[in-house]
């Protein structure tokens, strides 16, 4: 009697183990195809391209730049070429460019266009900000 108990246990045990390794192959199956799945969309989205920022042209004029027709850097401290200065500065940072931006194109340091924000876009003559009326950049 005893051999019969052991070996119902044994074959109990024994079909119990093969249950949870189908159960456990399926999930496995499972797996192995959501992972596939994923990789492959993973791969889909690496290969689309991002559009790119299409940004405003950035264009100097050569009378009110750092760098007039001769190629050698001035340094330009009238106030009416300042004021036509910081008026393009302005119209190029609404219109989306950086700080860093403007000065890269203009050839000056970011704090020169930092500082003409700070102001308000207008520049000061004897200590004083006045709303000078500039020529379109």
């Amino acid at each position: 009697m005893d051999r019969q108990l052991v070996e119902a246990a044994k074959n109990y045990r024994l079909t119990v183990l093969e249950k949870k390794a189908e159960y456990h192959d399926r999930e496995l199956t499972e797996l192995r195809q959501l992972i596939g799945r994923l990789s492959s969309d993973a791969l889909m989205k690496s290969a689309i391209k991002k559009p790119e920022l299409a940004l405003p042209i950035m264009e100097v004029p050569k009378e009110i730049s750092y760098r007039p027709q001769n190629g050698k850097k001035v340094r330009n401290r009238q106030a009416h070429v300042v004021a036509q200065r910081w008026e393009c500065w302005r119209k190029q940072y609404e219109a989306g460019m950086t700080v860093s931006m403007i000065a890269r194109a203009w050839d000056c340091h970011h704090a020169t266009v930092i500082m003409a924000k700070k102001c308000g876009w207008l520049p000061s003559i004897g200590k004083k900000r006045r709303g000078i009326l500039v020529k379109s950049c």
